[in-house]
């Protein structure tokens, strides 16, 4: 019985998503010329071949060298004495079943590797248990080289002890000489995963297309009603609804996303837009809308995100303008990131100035000296006596801001962007509660944030809302968008969308040949044949923050609880239109 739940062809780069044996050209989630590593380079966006190494060791792709084809990998080791050690890894997007059977082998080559430590080694890894932060997969090949040895294949085999969804083929590498490795091989209860497939064949395909079409709408001439429609249909409740955007820089994500803003307030008693953005640069912006007072060139300039700074953005500002002047019922619109980088020690020191206490603390802040403990203790204690103090709302929410982002701060990496993420979720749970009980709130953001993915914000809005929180994401196929170059660090808008993947959603709603698509996916995820053929399997959409680059494609976990409501697919699009 098999037990390989995907992997991406790989053997082919297409055909694996063709309707009626009509090929279609995608990129496989994974590059089979990635185990014999006969790949251009070793940084090629297209392989999932990472190392490490420091200051102790090279590696590069050798062609003088190979058990077969025309490439290996070497890695030569320049002390004798080092303590570390080079990885060679290969990530291998599959889903595998407990108690699944493992036999990885990989061929290897040594040349006067000595030292204390020096060996050359095979490693297997699987998913790290978030809650002991062990590997309930973590294997190393009995059989290990040192000193000088022909090529030789080193294996090692082991049982899944739990469902993975990805594992890591490791050759290591210590000490002073060098090693070379080619041709790994992969084989789960005997199946050898190059032979594996998305779907089985064409037939299963098209049933998965056909099964999926009862959830796909074409949109037609823009009409957003369907999506309006839609968040009428769910739980008369609805107080939150996410916008997403799949990349900053798509002009039609965010014509897409003002159009159905526009329809919303009319249709849905939508009066408060959270935007991805501090609530201090966003204050001038609310003024604009319900008084039309300001340079609106300048307040965009000053939100502090480029993708505002845009010809979509401008004109969907404009229209809440003068939709606020015919209506009581205004929209509002407010930061609610939480990141540094806004205005609120500046604002709430010149608002705060008359009070001579919280002058003397503030200046204490704008101290490099001052460590961030005693900035995040500072900062909270001037807000809860602002607060004890019924001062303006303003210049709480000033304060507030200015607090959070010194308590994100002190963070790094996945758990900066949760704890960011819970202070997004935390201040667009305070713009709710000011909602009549009939009205409703958008919230603006990147299908990141407003995924309902653990740790999101949209995670956490979903955790506290249930089905008062609906959310709408974008898929992209083709295009340019714009972006942040990562060396220049200037805005550019001449960025290539990759190729999809085939195993992305971009990839299957580009068979319906429709140029826009509203996908249904929470009413999918409920189909028993889709949730058994498509939804087990790890898809992936594209998804690009602010900057440039080649790896455009994150996995969406199939649980109903963290993806997307609504998904809207866009065939061919165009950089945002940057205000000149």
């Amino acid at each position: 019985m098999r037990t390989i739940a995907i992997i991406a062809s790989l053997l082919i780069t297409n055909l694996i998503f063709s309707q009626e044996n009509k090929s279609t050209l995608c990129l496989p989630m994974f590059n089979s010329n990635s185990f014999s590593f006969e790949l251009d380079t070793l940084e090629s966006s297209e392989s999932d071949v990472s190392y490490l190494i420091d200051k102790n060791y090279q590696i590069d792709l050798d062609e003088t060298q190979f058990i077969d084809g025309k490439k290996s990998v070497g890695i030569t080791g320049l002390n004798q004495d080092s303590k570390t050690y080079a990885t060679l890894s290969l990530t291998v997007p599959i889903k595998i079943k407990k108690n699944a059977h493992i036999v990885l082998s990989v061929w290897v080559k040594t040349d006067s590797l000595y030292g204390v430590n020096s060996i050359a080694m095979l490693r297997l890894m699987g998913h790290r248990d978030k809650d002991t932060g062990t590997f309930p997969l973590f294997k190393f090949g009995e059989k290990t080289l040192k000193g000088s040895e022909d090529w030789t294949q080193i294996t090692l085999a082991a049982v899944v002890k739990t469902d993975e969804n990805f594992i890591v083929l490791s050759g290591l590498m210590q000490g002073k000489g060098k090693a070379w490795f080619d041709n790994f091989e992969l084989k789960i209860d005997g199946e050898d995963i190059k032979n594996v497939s998305f779907f089985k064949d064409n037939n299963q395909l098209n049933t998965v297309t056909n099964t999926l079409s009862k959830y796909i709408t074409k949109i037609e001439d823009n009409n957003l009603e369907q999506v309006s429609n839609f968040i009428s249909n769910q739980n008369s409740k609805v107080r939150i609804i996410g916008l997403g955007e799949a990349t900053h820089g798509t002009s039609e994500i965010y014509s897409y996303k003002s159009d159905l803003i526009k329809t919303l307030i009319k249709n849905n008693n939508v009066t408060k837009i959270a935007l991805e953005a501090y609530y201090t640069n966003t204050e001038d912006l609310n003024t604009y809308i319900l008084k039309g007072e300001g340079n609106l060139k300048k307040i965009l300039a000053n939100i502090g995100f480029w993708s505002y700074y845009t010809i979509e953005f401008k004109e969907l500002v404009i229209w809440l303008k003068n939709y606020n002047k015919k209506t009581n019922n205004k929209i509002i619109i407010v930061g609610v990131d939480s990141q540094s980088g806004g205005n609120a020690l500046k604002i709430l020191t010149e608002r705060t100035k008359r009070n001579t206490h919280i002058s003397t603390i503030l200046k204490e802040l704008k101290k490099d000296s001052t460590e961030i403990s005693d900035k995040i203790r500072i900062s909270n204690s001037i807000l809860q006596e602002l607060i004890k103090t019924n001062q303006d709302k303003n210049i709480i929410m000033n304060a507030r801001e200015l607090s959070q982002s010194y308590f994100v701060n002190q963070y790094k990496g996945l758990k900066y962007t949760s704890v960011r993420d819970s202070l997004q979720a935390f201040n667009i749970g305070n713009v709710e509660k000011e909602l009549a009980s009939d009205e409703k709130m958008i919230y603006w953001a990147h299908d990141q944030h407003i995924r309902k993915k653990p740790n999101s914000a949209g995670g956490f809005l979903n955790e506290k809302y249930k089905d008062r929180y609906v959310n709408v994401g974008f898929l992209l196929e083709n295009g340019k968008y714009s972006a942040v170059d990562k060396d220049t660090k200037k805005l550019d808008s001449d960025n290539d969308l990759k190729l999809v993947k085939c195993t992305s959603l971009e990839n299957l709603m580009g068979k319906y040949n429709y140029p826009t698509i509203l996908l249904n996916s929470k009413s999918a995820l409920t189909d028993p044949y889709l949730k058994n053929n498509l939804f087990n399997k790890l898809l992936v959409k594209r998804s690009i923050g602010a900057l440039e680059t080649n790896y455009q494609f994150i996995s969406l976990n199939n649980d109903p609880n963290t993806f997307f409501d609504l998904l809207i697919y866009i065939k061919d699009s165009n950089p945002s239109q940057l205000i000149k």
